[in-house]
C-alpha cells in the first residue's frame, strides 16, 4: 500500500503496545484522497485482523480513532491515531513499506 498523505510517527509504551499517529492538513478538495488513505488503512486491518479489533486494554490488538477539523482558513486536519498489539503493528508498517 502506497500512502501519499499520511505519514506515520511511531511510540512503544512499556508493555510493548504501538501507537501509530499520522495527520494530514489538506484543501477541501483533497479531503476524499486523505480519506481514501484512511479507509485503505483501516480496510487493511479488518481484513487482516478485524476479529481482533478492540482497545487493547479489553483484550483487542487494534483500535483506530480518526478526527477532521478545520485548520486555519481553507484547510482541514485530518488525523488517524492507532493503537497496536506489536504483532498487528510489524505487520502494518511491513505492508505500507514503512520501517
Amino acid at each position: 500500500m502506497t500512502l501519499s498523505y499520511l505519514d506515520f510517527e511511531r511510540s512503544e509504551d512499556t508493555d510493548g503496545a504501538v501507537t501509530l499517529d499520522a495527520m494530514a492538513s489538506v484543501p477541501p478538495a483533497e479531503l476524499p484522497a486523505v480519506q481514501a488513505e484512511i479507509d485503505a488503512v483501516l480496510g487493511w486491518l479488518r481484513s487482516r485482523f478485524g476479529e481482533r479489533q478492540g482497545p487493547l486494554d479489553e483484550g483487542g490488538a487494534w483500535d483506530a480513532d480518526v478526527q477532521q477539523q478545520a485548520d486555519g482558513p481553507g484547510r482541514v486536519m485530518c488525523t488517524l491515531t492507532l493503537a497496536l498489539a506489536a504483532d498487528v503493528a510489524e505487520a502494518l508498517l511491513a505492508h505500507c513499506g514503512i520501517d
